[in-house]
């Protein structure tokens, strides 16, 4: 019977000394001819499963030219638009507006009552005064026809109709206040029940076209900048990174690259397409991607572990063991890291939940007893 000293969950190093696969294969022998020094690590097939490691193969394949750089995230001014008060009054916002909620061009943002504030609903008043002239002008209008009323009377009583109609607004009336596009409504700038002046910003609604992306390419690769045409944005929250292309984001080619003399950067732009997480102001991180190089040996960036400026990953020996092989990186796209040295095509590695087997490298209690004989 095995008796084990527990630690959570995790099996720690160990020699796993005896044959492996049950194919009469030496690992001792083989990690003396990988000149592995680290040893092998035990972790328990439930363990590593409870835990999320996943096992994939070294590929070799296509991989693209690829340049780090930031950007941030633009927003044309033309897609973006305010709400602003058709008149003086108290604020009354339309029944679920709130930051976030889409709308369409016309959808109601807030009524303007102006009813109860001092001196008066001055839109009322102008109504008033082109019903009168309106009234007026009729009157001088008929006249003239008769005859008996000049030339002058008629014209004086008509550019009176008409001062009237320009100081009377119908939407003032109606105190609606309405969105001009179709977007999101991204902020208000008013509480229920706040007074505002005619004209005063509501609300600010972003429109639904696509956002732009600038990216800043160093100067040293401008002679690459024609051949950038997709990115893969890392965001600054979480470890998602997204590639533009997927979403149907691309290239502005309308906006010319050029040097930028003493500058350090050359701005290359790109369209968002309908890429989530990406909110105007935003700055990110972008692997810009060029031409493709073919038979590159690659990893995805989950499976590299940094140990004091080396690079490492995992290689899965058997269902239970693994051995640490250092490695010599290249580029990155953003997704996955190319290998230029220390690990073959094929080979098994740990692609995901390379920290369960870390704790488990540099854990000190050893299952007693455990031979790793099979």
């Amino acid at each position: 019977m095995h008796k084990y000293i527990i630690l959570p969950l995790i099996a720690v190093l160990s020699s796993c000394g005896g044959q492996h696969r049950g194919d009469g294969h030496d690992h001792e022998g083989e990690a003396a001819e990988k000149h592995d020094e680290h040893g092998e690590i035990v972790l328990h097939k439930e363990v590593a499963d409870q835990f999320g490691v996943v096992i994939d193969s070294v590929a070799s394949g296509d991989f693209a030219t690829t340049v780090r750089a930031a950007g941030v995230v633009l927003t044309a001014s033309t897609s973006d638009a305010v709400v602003s008060a058709p008149t003086a009054g108290i604020v009354r916002l339309a029944q679920g507006i709130e930051a976030g909620k889409a709308l369409s061009a016309g959808s109601l943002v807030a009524t303007i009552d102006a009813r109860n504030v001092s001196g008066g609903d001055a839109n009322a008043a102008a109504r008033a005064a082109l019903d009168a002239a309106k009234t007026e002008y009729e009157r001088i209008e008929a006249l003239y026809k008769e005859r008996l009323a000049t030339v002058g009377e008629r014209n004086a009583a008509l550019a009176a109709y008409n001062q009237a109609k320009a100081a009377y607004s119908p939407s003032a009336s109606s105190g609606r206040a309405t969105s001009p596009i179709a977007g999101t409504l991204t902020s208000l700038a008013v509480r229920q029940g706040q007074y505002v002046a005619a004209g005063e910003v509501i609300a600010t609604v972003a429109g639904a076209s696509d956002q732009t992306l600038r990216i800043d390419l160093p100067q040293r690769y401008y002679a690459l900048a024609p051949t950038l045409t997709d990115a893969v944005i890392a965001l600054p929250y979480g470890d998602t990174a997204v590639r533009l292309g997927e979403y149907g984001g691309h290239r502005i080619t309308s906006a010319p690259v050029t040097r930028g003399g003493a500058a350090a950067y050359v701005p290359v732009y790109f369209s968002a397409g309908r890429t989530p997480g990406l909110v105007a102001g935003t700055t990110f991180t972008a692997y810009l991607l060029g031409t493709p190089r073919h038979d590159v040996v690659s990893v995805p960036s989950t499976a590299i572990s940094e140990q004091q400026g080396d690079y490492f990953v995992y290689e899965q020996l058997d269902d239970e063991c693994y051995a640490k092989r250092r490695v010599d990186i290249g580029a990155t796209d953003g997704q996955r890291v190319e290998i230029t040295q220390g690990i073959a095509p094929g080979t098994p590695i740990v692609v995901k939940g390379v920290t369960t087997i870390r704790l488990a490298e540099t854990g000190s209690n050893i299952p007693e007893g455990h031979t790793h004989n099979h």
